[in-house]
């Protein structure tokens, strides 16, 4: 007697889905080639269409590989300006020098820098246009007047 050949069998109740749906019997390729073309199925072109549909894409992918570049120059930029501003504090640390120059910081009128983020267009154009008045004495060739306005226009950086 010749030996049987090994089958698989689909079990019909299996552990985890007592009571659902049944099981459904596998496919072959080609039904499933049929279903995943059924699914993923564009509309007919012309050849017209299709070529500018092609040059669409190619110019989407032109667009996103420029993005990359510019994003691999941009974070090279980022680091070469890091290393330099290691390398000029490591530079003023030898010297004995301070290694941050806190002039701009030390100043009691410089505006937060979220500040000058949030502000408008409008709100700068108004800022560089500020005037204030002060009061100063009068010089003493002007005769019968102790005390005069003199206008001052003070002209506020707008970033």
């Amino acid at each position: 007697m010749a030996p049987q050949q090994n089958t698989f069998a689909v079990i019909p109740a299996a552990p985890g889905r007592v009571g659902g749906a049944p099981s459904k019997p596998p496919m072959t390729s080609k039904q499933a080639q049929k279903l995943y073309k059924q699914a993923n199925k564009e509309p007919r072109r012309s050849k017209a269409e299709q070529r500018k549909w092609e040059k669409e894409r190619q110019e989407e992918i032109r667009k996103e590989l420029e993005k990359e570049r510019a994003a691999v120059k941009a974070r090279a930029a980022r680091e070469r300006k890091k290393a330099k501003e290691e390398e000029a504090r490591e530079n003023r640390r030898r010297a004995g020098q301070p290694l941050y120059d806190c002039s701009i910081c030390a100043r009691e009128w410089h505006e937060p820098e979220e500040r000058l983020i949030r502000r408008t267009d409008t709100e700068r154009r108004r800022d560089s246009r500020k005037f204030t008045r002060e009061q100063t004495k009068a010089p003493a060739s002007i005769a019968g007047r102790e005390n005069r306005v003199v206008l001052v226009v003070t002209s506020v950086c707008a970033f």
